[in-house]
């Protein structure tokens, strides 16, 4: 008859032959995560923009049949692949920040093209809305009411394809943040350091803006960061300063990511940008790209905004885009296929500019060359940050 020792030691072998197994799983578990991030690669057809909870009628821009837009005999270049990234305001859904990123990966390239958020653009299924930065809410509303389980993953994806179709340009992922997580993010990569040209005061409580900075080089905590992003209307050009602001803080950001973040701690700040944003960039396609990104060299980082001009339509100010240089920026920056984007590819439905309107036309139909930047350089923006003139 066994002993109660003899029964004690057998329970402890078989606790230890489990936790040996255990330890066996995991480590075999990690060593398989870590081969498969090693050889993935993400897959530029894995998204299409194709709205769903609703027809053309329900995404205006798009198209009657609310399909993909068609890139018939153009090839996706390997290891190319176009973000669009938007940032919503707290009071109406418009997206107060738009952009378009786009990864060369072999090449080790980083582009940032901004979208003006009062970039003219007016759909014959749209009465409503004339600037670029109203129709995410346009498409929230519509899915919302159309009883879409998620209107703000329809609203992203109507988005991007009205891009797609207007502009000519591939989104291959999308994301939307709210101030919020906007918030939330900077907070979790530890603020920004970044040198504030001159006081900055605003306040808006329709939009539940208040902003309040002092001139100086500080540390901007994720609400401080925010302020400073948000902040327009001390600017002479008001967002196009604005842009060029977000321009400043995005080249200190990524400085600072590459300085203070590594391959093993990537992983952890992944999951905490994840959380706070909607999108279709699954977990494993943004560790690689947050991994891959860290080796990319900040001159190797250009940084651009669509060119054009504004003028007043309907007692509203708008952004005209200069059609042949935003051909010409879209072609430099964004184009992701094995052929260039066309004048004919580009606003085939003529929603850019106001017909019959002679200010308008004649801004979108200036000559290639009016706009004359060259995009700015992440590296050289850090170390001379662009000069933003104030009223």
């Amino acid at each position: 008859m066994q002993t109660s020792s003899h029964k004690r030691k057998r329970r402890s072998l078989s606790t230890a032959r489990a936790l040996l197994f255990l330890l066996f799983v995991l480590a075999a578990v990690a060593v398989a995560f870590t081969l498969f991030l090693k050889f993935y690669v993400p897959d530029p057809d894995t998204n299409v923009n194709i709205p769903v909870g609703g027809t053309g009628d329900d995404f205006p821009g798009v198209g009657t049949s609310g399909g993909e837009t068609d890139f018939t005999g153009k090839l996706q270049k390997a290891g190319r692949y176009n973000f669009l990234i938007v940032g919503l305001d707290r009071a109406s859904r418009s997206t107060d920040i738009m952009m378009i990123v786009s990864y060369d990966v072999g090449a080790g390239r980083i582009s940032v093209v901004q979208l003006p958020r009062d970039t003219y653009v007016k759909t014959a299924d749209v009465t409503t809305v004339r600037r670029i930065n109203s129709y995410y809410a346009v498409y929230y509303n519509r899915a919302n009411k159309n009883g879409d389980a998620d209107p703000d993953m329809a609203a992203l994806t109507g988005l991007a394809a009205m891009i797609e179709k207007n502009f000519g340009v591939r989104i291959n992922y999308s994301a939307v943040v709210d101030l919020d997580g906007f918030v939330n993010i900077i907070d979790a990569v530890g603020g920004v350091w970044i040198d504030v040209p001159y006081d900055m005061f605003y306040e808006d409580p329709y939009q539940d803006l208040y902003i309040d900075l002092k001139a100086g080089y500080q540390h901007l905590d994720g609400e401080r960061a925010m302020q400073f992003v948000r902040f327009r209307k001390g600017y002479v050009q008001q967002d196009i300063g604005r842009q060029d602001a977000l321009k400043n803080f995005m080249a200190a950001l990524m400085a600072q990511l590459k300085q203070n973040l590594n391959i093993s701690t990537v992983v952890g700040v992944s999951g905490e940008v994840m959380k706070n944003m909607r999108s279709n960039i699954g977990a494993a396609d943004f560790v690689y790209f947050a991994k891959s990104a860290l080796s990319v060299d900040l001159s190797n980082v250009m940084m651009e905004t669509l060119p054009g001009e504004p003028t007043m339509v309907d007692g509203a100010s708008v952004y005209v885009l200069y059609r042949d240089d935003t051909i010409d920026v879209l072609n430099k920056y964004l184009n992701v296929f094995d052929r260039p984007l066309t004048r004919e590819e580009f606003d085939r439905d003529e929603v850019m500019f106001v017909h019959g309107d002679d200010t308008s036309e004649e801004i979108y139909n200036s000559p290639a060359g009016t706009a004359s930047s060259e995009g700015y350089n992440a590296g050289d923006i850090n170390e001379n940050p662009i000069d933003i003139p104030r009223r």
